[in-house]
């Protein structure tokens, strides 16, 4: 299964399912089964994210209760990978007003006001589609790499 390394807060936010698009500043062609890896390195200034709205309230819509910390250096989710888009063609909206949007404009991938927080959707970037996210209960050690590679989660 292809795997993608992800920073935290941004890899539970997935495992979540708060954030179903991931913002890279490349593209790429692979469709299909996704493993979410929670990088180890947990930057300071993505730490204090954590304490910032829309972040915080995600965080603790989510997490069970007593978890303190974000896993890190593990699987801790699948999804599939659906989409490749041009950053450009995302616009924000109130998340009860996506489904009307939609129709009225369906030029345009929307997405809420708090998912266009998630992510970086400045011109030249591009947004993986991701759905079908499942949450690992027990999250899975896994040695990570940069860019798309290969987890064998058999082993």
């Amino acid at each position: 299964m292809k795997a993608l390394s992800m920073w935290q807060p941004w890899a539970t936010l997935v495992a979540i399912m708060a954030k179903l698009v991931e913002t890279r500043s490349w593209k790429t062609d692979y469709r299909g089964p996704l493993a979410i890896r929670a990088a180890l390195r947990f930057p300071q200034e993505a730490q204090l994210l954590c304490f910032r709205d829309p972040f915080r309230s995600a965080l603790i819509r989510w997490l069970l209760e007593g978890e303190i910390t974000l896993p890190r250096g593990v699987i801790v989710a699948t999804c599939e990978l659906v989409d490749c888009v041009p950053a450009e063609q995302f616009r924000v909206c109130m998340a009860e007003d996506m489904e009307r949007q939609r129709q009225i404009d369906p030029r345009w991938r929307w997405i809420s006001f708090e998912e266009g927080e998630f992510g970086d959707y400045s011109s030249g970037r591009w947004g993986w589609v991701l759905e079908n996210v499942v949450r690992l209960e027990a999250p899975v050690a896994a040695r990570g790499r940069q860019g798309l590679w290969e987890w064998d989660y058999g082993r």
